[in-house]
């Protein structure tokens, strides 16, 4: 009387046919690539960069959500945002999303910003998700104020030292400031000790808006200062370099 044993594998399934001993067959079933059944999040970005944005004004970024498995809907059901003071300047379109098995959908989030600030941190999409209920994206965006210009020129009405961007940034970032006449300008970059560590700018500079690439390549990570001088204008900044 034959015998059917089944025997399980590392690598999917083996069934074996003894007949008393006269024969064997051997039927291997590959399950390795079979797709799961219940939700797997796949999503097409790891951050999100918005670079400068103008305070009262907003900027849109896409990204695609797929759901992997083959039977159960993936469903995002809420996010949480590092510092949680972010939710009021990232805002998703929907407040929940619900992704059918095998299906994608694009995704919106606008930032808002309402200060001049960095706004780095991070958002974590809440999901029913089989491989990552808690996945995470990098959220970098800064909000800059649009200077005062004088209508009849296009030149900026005063002195303006900017926020670098990006920040933190490694190993470059760029400075901008606003001069509303010619000036001599010396920008320079300090350590937390006070000391002098670069100069990102020193010279004359005609009047308008200057924007300076300053390269830390051969400086640590640390906090550092960057401070503007130009006729009788001085202006101090903070800058963070990670690497």
């Amino acid at each position: 009387m034959p015998i059917i044993a089944w025997q399980p594998s590392s690598e999917g399934a083996e069934w074996f046919s003894d007949d008393g001993g006269n024969a064997c067959i051997q039927v291997y079933i590959d399950t390795s690539s079979a797709i799961p059944p219940y939700p797997i999040i796949e999503v097409s970005v790891a951050s999100l960069n918005f670079g400068q944005v103008l305070t009262g004004t907003s900027s849109p970024l896409s990204f695609w959500v797929n759901n992997r498995g083959n039977l159960d809907d993936l469903v995002i059901s809420g996010f949480s945002y590092t510092p949680p003071s972010f939710s009021n300047s990232y805002v998703f379109d929907q407040a929940t999303y619900t992704i059918a098995a095998l299906d994608s959908q694009e995704v919106t989030l606008t930032f808002s910003p309402t200060i001049e600030s960095v706004y780095n941190g991070r958002v974590v999409l809440n999901n029913n998700s089989h491989n990552d209920q808690a996945y995470q994206i990098l959220l970098l965006g800064s909000g800059v104020i649009e200077a005062v210009t004088d209508p009849a020129t296009g030149l900026p009405t005063e002195f303006e030292l900017s926020q670098n961007y990006p920040n933190p940034f490694n190993p470059a970032t760029e400075i901008q400031f606003a001069l509303p006449h010619d000036a001599n300008v010396n920008l320079t970059v300090s350590n937390l000790l006070g000391q002098q560590v670069a100069t990102a700018a020193s010279g004359f500079y005609s009047a308008g808006f200057h924007t300076v690439t300053f390269s830390a390549a051969n400086l640590p990570s640390g906090l550092y200062f960057y401070k503007l001088e130009a006729a009788d204008f001085t202006a101090i900044r903070k800058m963070m370099l990670l690497k």
